[in-house]
């Protein structure tokens, strides 16, 4: 695959933020990169070697630098990244779980995520899931997209907040007994469904539907790891 890594803007912001190669190794451990001193100094040792795209990505929420200034990417390897030349970046908010819901974890940061620029208007936002209840569809990690105003019917999958508590499940609306769910697509777990009367106003819930989750390889792997059971 062809990219160019940014190597003069990287160590320039590496400098300024004064973040040693020591402290991004331990930095990218914590987001499941087992990458070690050796191998961060391995993109150095010559003009060619260079991280992996995924690495990219999570160098560029650890800076919390655009990704585009960190990798010169042809519009060809976009296509096989993104699914489209033309890419547009949404601001990731916070994160949701995926299993027991999280407290709303909003916060104002600069991270960013890629969609394409077909589905991309100034509201979309993504969040990091958390947690496995919606495997194999979302993974621990990846980066979700939604959409505040797109309508959400059942089966949609959405970002849903419940007296300031943030998760991401399955929609149903059963309008013969006036009720909404919010269900685990993940049914192998110790995973709740959610219920909730249609007429009880003392429950307030804001959803958004998912529209495009950002799949990483390093969650694809972990899921085939737990699997086979070698996880």
């Amino acid at each position: 695959m062809e990219y160019t890594f940014n190597k003069t803007f990287f160590n320039a912001e590496m400098k300024k933020q004064k973040i040693s190669r020591e402290k991004l190794a331990e930095l990218l451990m914590e987001k499941g990169d087992n990458i070690t001193i050796d191998g961060i100094n391995w993109w150095f040792r010559n003009e060619k070697n260079k991280p992996e795209i995924e690495r990219i990505k999570l160098l560029s929420e650890i800076l919390n630098v655009p990704f585009n200034k960190l990798a010169l990417i042809p519009d060809d390897i976009k296509n096989n990244i993104l699914g489209s030349s033309n890419i547009k970046l949404v601001p990731i908010v916070g994160s949701a779980s995926c299993g027991i819901p999280l407290p709303n974890s909003y916060q104002d940061i600069e991270n960013k995520a890629f969609c394409k620029s077909e589905i991309w208007h100034s509201d979309l936002y993504a969040i990091i899931a958390n947690g496995d209840s919606m495997t194999p569809e979302i993974d621990d990690g990846d980066e979700v997209i939604c959409d505040p105003k797109a309508d959400i019917l059942s089966g949609d999958i959405v970002h849903y907040q419940i007296n300031d508590e943030s998760a991401i499940k399955v929609y149903f609306k059963d309008e013969n007994i006036g009720v909404i769910e919010f269900v685990p697509f993940n049914q192998n777990g110790d995973f709740k469904t959610l219920k909730f009367r249609l007429d009880d106003d003392s429950v307030y819930i804001k959803m958004s539907k998912v529209i495009a989750i950002n799949k990483s390889k390093m969650n694809n792997r972990q899921a085939r790891l737990k699997a086979i059971n070698r996880w």
